[in-house]
């Protein structure tokens, strides 16, 4: 009887399940953060933010606005009236600012007062947006673009579309000047809650990825239709367009637009209608400051304890600051932080 009782012992003792071991290492995609890079009208590393609070008057002026939402805008934006004169004490208080200024020219604008927004533009010498809104007259753009093209170098010229559009393809004014392809995100609500435009936004992006583009998000809160508030489904559309439709390729600056509609089916966007969308818009922006700072550099690197350990050829090619580790051919980075959204490991480094 002991015998067995041994026997059965040890034959348990194999075949109870022995815990599965945890990889001690997990691989990331590595990113430097170029610290030496300026900010431009073009494609960086950096995704430029703005906003458009002219119609958001419970915002107040630039400095009110950022002092609100503890957000250091790079862009703001102004859409002329008909026969509106150009703005230059407003851009040039942008300038004093630090900021870069964007114009909306009115549909309705003449060559003549084109050609005088395009002087003005040049004699001030700093960089600014200019959008034409011609709809999806290719004719009409052509001959405006053609002017600020011509007159004022320093203009980056923006064709915008709305994200409704389904042939956005045939709209493009193929053989006119487009410096920047903006994309007018606007997620109205109605009956059956908010219509989200994020696969309409991400399709545009894939479209598009070859050229700097400009997302200008619009998100309702309030539908005068129903007289609904979708507080809620406003916050996540926010959060889901500035964490997903920004990483595209090609995405580098967003903006958003805080205005109410007027009519009888109107949707409200304004910001400042609620605590949470304002503290929302921050931490929006605040995801655009991570993760947009950084570029891919094709090699990986393992996480091992917290620590972030890569080979040898990668530490020297990135000019990494190691240290020697117990792992054989493997050295441990003193400087790295990790992105969890992203997950992706960045990585400090002297620009390439």
């Amino acid at each position: 009887m002991k015998m067995l009782l041994a026997i059965l012992t040890i034959t348990l003792i194999f075949n109870v399940q022995q815990p599965k071991k945890d990889n001690i290492a997990k691989a990331y995609n590595l990113c430097t953060e170029n610290t030496n890079d300026t900010v431009g009208l073009y494609k960086g590393d950096k995704i430029l933010k703005g906003a458009g609070i002219e119609e958001d008057i419970a915002l107040g002026e630039v400095e009110s606005f950022e002092n609100i939402t503890s957000v250091n805008n790079d862009i703001y934006i102004r859409r002329l009236r008909n026969k509106e004169e150009f703005p230059t004490g407003w851009v040039i208080d942008l300038y004093s600012k630090n900021k870069i200024p964007m114009i909306i020219l009115p549909y309705n604008i003449s060559k003549e007062e084109v050609k005088k927004c395009a002087e003005i533009s040049r004699d001030l010498d700093k960089p600014i947006f200019i959008e034409p809104d011609c709809g999806y007259d290719v004719e009409k753009y052509a001959e405006i673009s053609e002017i600020l093209k011509t007159t004022a170098p320093n203009i980056a010229i923006v064709w915008s579309i709305d994200s409704s559009c389904g042939n956005f393809g045939d709209a493009y004014p193929k053989n006119s000047p487009v410096d920047w392809v903006g994309v007018d995100i606007k997620s109205r609500c109605n009956e059956k809650g908010l219509n989200s435009q994020l696969p309409n936004a991400m399709a545009i992006c894939r479209y598009f990825s070859e050229k700097p583009i400009m997302l200008n998000i619009s998100v309702s809160h309030f539908s005068t239709a129903d007289r609904k508030y979708y507080l809620e489904d406003a916050v996540n559309e926010m959060s889901v367009l500035y964490n997903v439709v920004a990483d595209f390729k090609g995405v580098s600056a967003v903006n958003y637009i805080s205005y109410s509609e007027l009519n009888e089916e109107g949707n409200n966007y304004k910001l400042s209608e609620n605590s949470k969308l304002l503290e929302n818009y921050k931490y929006c922006t605040d995801l655009l400051n991570v993760k947009k700072y950084f570029s891919q550099v094709g090699e990986v690197g393992y996480l091992i304890d917290e620590k972030l350990y890569v080979n040898s050829k990668t530490a020297e090619r990135l000019k990494l600051e190691t240290t020697s580790s117990k792992f054989e051919n493997l050295k441990c980075v003193t400087n790295f932080n990790i992105d969890d959204s992203t997950a992706k490991v960045f990585v400090k480094s002297k620009k390439m």
